[in-house]
């Protein structure tokens, strides 16, 4: 998925789903987070593998998890797609009104987590 697609999916699609759940009771946004693949070590469960990959069962894949592993292999256009990522939706939950928690978990093997 293209950061073009990721935000109209995010920032888009589903926070018209949020509008429409909170418009009768309080809602928060569950864990939502910068990352853009699957690519973090055992994120799937334990040598399942990663969809972005194809290393999961069933799966084509959509792009190497190599360049994922570390923020010093990510390129300098990387790091901003996933910035950019984060900011579109800190700033479109919140100017929803809606309650949200972002997740910062640190995973092994992934610098887009």
């Amino acid at each position: 998925m293209t950061l073009k697609q990721h935000l109209v999916l995010t920032c888009g699609d589903q926070l018209s789903d949020v509008a429409w759940a909170s418009k009768d009771m309080d809602l928060a946004v569950g864990r939502f987070s910068g990352a853009e693949t699957d690519c973090a070590k055992h994120l799937n469960g334990f040598k399942v593998g990663s969809r972005y990959d194809g290393t999961f069962k069933n799966t084509t894949p959509m792009g190497s998890c190599d360049q994922k592993q570390s923020l010093k292999m990510m390129s300098d256009a990387a790091k901003e797609e996933v910035k950019e990522f984060i900011s579109a939706q800190l700033e479109a939950y919140s100017a929803s009104g809606t309650r949200w928690l972002f997740w910062a978990g640190k995973a092994e093997k992934t610098a887009d987590l």
